[in-house]
């Protein structure tokens, strides 16, 4: 559960706001570009330098993720039919301890500065321009590449990310196989015990 936790969910936050290189951007990988662009901003504030300015630095980036990341549907299909036996309340709670564990492992991450770049090769919008794919490639100071795309759907008019795909495997898909073996061999409730002590550990700052 704790390597579950850790390895994609790091990757993942760690390459989706590294500082990007685009040519020629579609309206999907504008709106991940405009969103990076923020909060490699606040990142690169002198007045949010520092452990003194940790707490309003991370609320500060935390408000520009919420706005790419559509925490709630990545939380639904994660949770995959699992989500449809769950109340409103059972629902709410999930998203909220699922949503505090992505946001500290991007928060964590994204504070360490690297020299990685993204560079965005394609985007693809279906003939419904509901759903969208951003390819992008991270290249590394040695050259190494590593591929990741972004799936968005349209929301309310704007494309946020519900899914990632990194070299071939999808974030979502992840985690639901990992939830599915948790709720299978003990259950629903103790997969929310096992988020509640980790989101506890978090606030604490452990």
């Amino acid at each position: 559960m704790k390597k579950f936790f850790i390895s994609l969910t790091v990757i993942f936050f760690l390459f989706i706001f590294i500082s990007p290189l685009t040519a020629h951007a579609g309206e999907a990988t504008e709106r991940v570009k405009s969103t990076i662009d923020e909060a490699l901003a606040v990142l690169r504030d002198p007045a949010m330098q520092g452990e003194v300015h940790k707490t309003e630095r991370r609320s500060r980036i935390r408000t520009v993720v919420v706005q790419l990341i559509d925490f709630k549907e990545m939380t639904r299909r994660s949770l995959g039919i699992h989500w449809r036996k769950r109340t409103d309340k059972e629902r709410a709670e999930f998203v909220r301890l699922f949503s505090v564990l992505l946001e500290n492992s991007y928060i964590s991450k994204i504070e360490q500065q690297t020299d990685e770049r993204v560079i965005y090769v394609a985007e693809k919008i279906n003939k419904k321009h509901t759903r969208a794919l951003v390819k992008t490639k991270v290249v590394t100071t040695k050259g190494t590449e590593t591929p990741i795309s972004y799936r968005m759907i349209q929301k309310n008019g704007q494309w946020v990310v519900y899914d990632i795909v990194i070299e071939g495997v999808s974030l979502v898909s992840n985690y639901r196989t990992q939830f599915n073996r948790i709720i299978k061999k003990s259950s629903f409730e103790n997969l929310v015990a096992t988020l509640t002590e980790k989101v506890d550990k978090i606030k604490d700052g452990n």
